[in-house]
C-alpha cells in the first residue's frame, strides 16, 4: 500500500515542524481530523536514561536523571511543616507532578534535633534523594515532631525517598498517617529501633529495592493496608525482618530475608484488629532464627503464603534438601505428574512447608526448591496492526528497559519467527527543529539514527509482515525505577514505558495542554488535539504531547 498524501492539520501552528524533511517516498505522513478507533500497534519517542545518569546513547539527548552524589554537603536538619516550606530548602522544582521539589546531596547530622528531615502536612510532589541522614537524637519520643528519625513523614503524600543512606538513628525512615509515597533504593542500617516503618497509612506505599540491615527490626507495618513490599534485602535484624500488625491486604514479594530473628512476623490483637489477606510469595527465607510466624488471636482471616500453582510460594533454606523432606520429582497442581517443576513435592503429592509458627495453621503449599533470582529477561512482542501491509509505515514501541543498535533490537529473526521485516526507520528529535527526523536505512552509510531504547519510538516501513508482532532481538524487562522523559515546548512524540495503563491526567505533567495519538486502525492518521483526561496511556503506544514549556515527565513503571 503506497503512503497517503499529507494534509494540513487543523491547528497547523501546533504541528509546525512535524513534517519537516519528510519526503513522499520514504516518510510516514500524518493527517488529523478523523476519529480514532484503537490504540494498538504504536511506538514511542522520548529521552533520558535513568539507569545511571550518563548521557544517552543517541545523539543530542542527555539524561535528566542526575548521578548519585558522591560527596555529601553538610546541612542543618530540615523541617517542613507545609507546602510553603519546600522552596527554602529544595534545590529545584515547583511541587508539581512533572517538576517535584528536590532535596538532594545533603549530609545531615540530627544530633540534638530529634530528626534529620521532618516533612509534615504536605500534598506537593517532592523527592529526597542521595542524602546521608544520621545520628538523629535528643528528641526523645515526642511523636511525630521529634521522633529521633533520619526521615519522618507525617500526613504526607506524593513523596519519593530515593537512594539515601540512613543510619545510626533511633528510627530510620517513617511514614505515618496517609501514605501514597515511594521508598526505594535506600540503605537503612544500624538504627536502634526500626529501619523502615509505616504507621496508620491507608493510601498505598511502595517499599522496594532497599537494603535494610542491622536495625532492631527491619520493615514494620502497623494499622496499614494495601501496600507493596518488593525487591528488598532485609538482613541481620535481631528482631523481625518484616513485621505486620493490624495490617491487611499487603503484598510482600521478591524479598530476601536473611539472618533475622523472625523473617516475617504477622501479628494481631483482638483489641486492635486483624492482620489478614496479606499475600506473601516469591521471597527467599534464608537462615532466620524463625523463618516465619503468624499469630492467631481468633479474629483474623487467612493470609496467603503462596501464589498458587504454577507460580509457587517461597524459598525456605530449611526445606530444600531431601533430608528435610524436600523433593522435586513431580509437577502439576497436586504434584502427581512425573517430572520436576521447581516446587517441593512428596514422591508424589503436596508437601507444604511445615515450619510457619504461631498456631494459625499457616502453610506455604507450593514451597520452592531453589531460591528466587531476578526475573529472567525476555524478548518483547511489539504489536503490529493486523491491517498493515508490506510497504506500510507502522508506529512501534517496546516498554522493556533495553537499548542497542536499531537493527539488532528490531530483528524479528532472533526470538520471533522472522516474518516481520523492515527497511527504513525514522525517529523525531524535538531538539533539532531544523532537522528533526532522524533516519536509518539498511545498507546506507548516511544514517543518523543508530541506537534506540525503551524511551524512543520509530516509524518503520514494513517489507514483510507476519500478521501480529515484531519480536525484539534483544531481551530485557520493565524498568525498576521511574523513567524520566524530557518534554520540550511544542509537540513531543513520546513513549509510555510502563506496564500500568493510566489516564493522561494521572501520569502527565499538569502543564500538558494537548495529546494526540496514532490510530492503528487507519494507518498514517493521528487524532485531533485531545485533552489529557480524554486519553488512556498504555504500553506499546505512542503519543504526541504538546507543551508550552520544557518540563520532565516521570513515568512510574
Amino acid at each position: 500500500m503506497a503512503p497517503e498524501g499529507t494534509s494540513a492539520p487543523k491547528d497547523s501552528s501546533n504541528y509546525s515542524g512535524l513534517l519537516h524533511g519528510l519526503t513522499e517516498r520514504d516518510a510516514p505522513p500524518f493527517r488529523v481530523g478523523e476519529p480514532s478507533l484503537t490504540l494498538s500497534g504504536i511506538m514511542v519517542f522520548g529521552v533520558g536514561d535513568t539507569s545511571g545518569g550518563v548521557q544517552s546513547e543517541y545523539d543530542g539527548i542527555s539524561s535528566i536523571q542526575e548521578p548519585p552524589a558522591t560527596d555529601y554537603v553538610p546541612h542543618a536538619p530540615i523541617r517542613i511543616d507545609d507546602n510553603t516550606d519546600f522552596a527554602a530548602v529544595a534545590s529545584s522544582g515547583d511541587g508539581s507532578s512533572g517538576n517535584p521539589w528536590v532535596i538532594k546531596g545533603w549530609d545531615i547530622d540530627g544530633t540534638g534535633f530529634g530528626y534529620c528531615i521532618y516533612i509534615g502536612n504536605t500534598t506537593d510532589y517532592f523527592v529526597v534523594r542521595n542524602c546521608y541522614l544520621h545520628d538523629a537524637s535528643g528528641g526523645g519520643s515526642d511523636w511525630p515532631f521529634f521522633y529521633d528519625a533520619g526521615l519522618f513523614m507525617f500526613m504526607v503524600q506524593n513523596g519519593k525517598i530515593l537512594d539515601n543512606t540512613v543510619s545510626n538513628n533511633v528510627e530510620g525512615i517513617w511514614d505515618s498517617w496517609n501514605g501514597g509515597n515511594v521508598i526505594e533504593g535506600n540503605t537503612v542500617s544500624s538504627n536502634t529501633n526500626v529501619g523502615i516503618g509505616i504507621f496508620g497509612c491507608w493510601v498505598s506505599d511502595v517499599v522496594r529495592y532497599n537494603t535494610v540491615s542491622s536495625n532492631a527490626d527491619g520493615i514494620t507495618f502497623s494499622m496499614s493496608s494495601n501496600h507493596v513490599v518488593s525487591g528488598n534485602t532485609v538482613s541481620l535484624n535481631p528482631g523481625d525482618g518484616v513485621y505486620l500488625i493490624t495490617s491487611s491486604s499487603n503484598t510482600i514479594i521478591n524479598n530476601t530475608l536473611q539472618g533475622n530473628g523472625n523473617g516475617i512476623y504477622l501479628d494481631e490483637f483482638s483489641f486492635e484488629g486483624p492482620t489478614q489477606g496479606n499475600n506473601i510469595y516469591h521471597n527467599n527465607f534464608i537462615g532466620n532464627t524463625q523463618q516465619a510466624h503468624e499469630h492467631d488471636d481468633g479474629i483474623g482471616g487467612a493470609n496467603f503464603w503462596d501464589n498458587g500453582y504454577p507460580s509457587g510460594g517461597n524459598y525456605w533454606s530449611d526445606f530444600d534438601e531431601a533430608g528435610e523432606g524436600a523433593f522435586d520429582g513431580y509437577s502439576g497442581t497436586n504434584q502427581n505428574i512425573l517430572g520436576p517443576d521447581g516446587i517441593v513435592d512428596s514422591n508424589p503429592g503436596l508437601n507444604p512447608y511445615p515450619n510457619i509458627g504461631g498456631g494459625a495453621g499457616a502453610q506455604d503449599i507450593y514451597p520452592l526448591i531453589e531460591p528466587m533470582g531476578l526475573p529472567e529477561p525476555s524478548a518483547y512482542d511489539i504489536p503490529i496492526p493486523v491491517v498493515a501491509e508490506a510497504g506500510d509505515w507502522v508506529f512501534i514501541s517496546f516498554p522493556y528497559a533495553m537499548s542497542g543498535n536499531i537493527e539488532t533490537v528490531l530483528d524479528d529473526s532472533v526470538y520471533g519467527g522472522g516474518g516481520t521485516t523492515w527497511s527504513v526507520a525514522k525517529w523525531y528529535n524535538p531538539q533539532t527543529p531544523a532537522d528533526p527526523w532522524k533516519t536509518y536505512r539498511f545498507g546506507s552509510n548516511l544514517n543518523d539514527l543508530a541506537t534506540i531504547n525503551n524511551q524512543m519510538g520509530v516509524w518503520i516501513r514494513l517489507d514483510t509482515h507476519d500478521g501480529g508482532t515484531l519480536t525484539t532481538g534483544t531481551i530485557g524487562d520493565y524498568s525498576t525505577t521511574d523513567v524520566v522523559i524530557q518534554l520540550y515546548a511544542g509537540w513531543n512524540l513520546v513513549s509510555y514505558p510502563s506496564a500500568i495503563s493510566r489516564v493522561g491526567t494521572d501520569t502527565l505533567p499538569i502543564e500538558v495542554d494537548f495529546v494526540a495519538y496514532y490510530d492503528a486502525a487507519a494507518p498514517y492518521l493521528i487524532t485531533d488535539d485531545l485533552a489529557p483526561g480524554d486519553v488512556t496511556f498504555s504500553e506499546g503506544n505512542a503519543y504526541w504531547v504538546h507543551m508550552p514549556s520544557n518540563v520532565p515527565w516521570s513515568v512510574v513503571p
